[in-house]
């Protein structure tokens, strides 16, 4: 890694907090912890979000639209069901789940997957402004050229 991959934990737990932040910390990882999105975001944008708060919070506000080009990882209890994440599903491009207990080497995995695809999104994203350019210019270059031609007929 070139630069230090940054990532938000916004999580209630002061247990899992430490031990998530340890785990990235000790890989190289920025680390950062919110009570809630709305501090993460004014904050800096991170590379990652980790989520560990009760949906429930985003009943009456919803989820925000700034997660369209942040991939969010959310840390759940391995009992019990997944609580209604649905409607993160609709507003983050990339939402994975990390049930706990887990291992460090299953965390590393899925931030370094959620972080691939960031850099993926990223650059396909350059990628097509690029062609897009290119785009525009072929076609003022054939509006030119057709103008000339025109001139010449004329």
């Amino acid at each position: 890694m070139d630069q230090v991959e940054h990532v938000s934990i916004v999580i209630e737990e002061d247990e899992v907090f430490d031990e998530l932040s340890l785990l990235l910390v000790g890989h190289g990882f920025a680390v950062d912890r919110y009570e809630c999105l709305k501090e993460s975001e004014a904050v800096r944008p991170a590379a990652l979000l980790l989520l560990g708060v009760s949906p429930s919070r985003f009943a009456s506000t919803g989820w925000p639209q700034s997660l369209r080009d942040q991939p969010v990882i959310v840390v759940s209890d391995a009992s019990g069901m997944l609580p209604p994440f649905e409607t993160l599903s609709k507003v983050a491009d990339f939402v994975d789940v990390l049930r706990r207990p887990f291992e460090p080497e299953e965390v590393l995995a899925r931030v370094n997957a959620a972080l691939l695809w960031r850099r993926e999104r990223l650059t396909l994203g350059r990628a097509c402004s690029e062609l897009q350019e290119l785009r525009l210019l072929n076609q003022e270059s054939a509006d030119d050229l057709a103008e000339q031609r025109m001139a010449r007929c004329l």
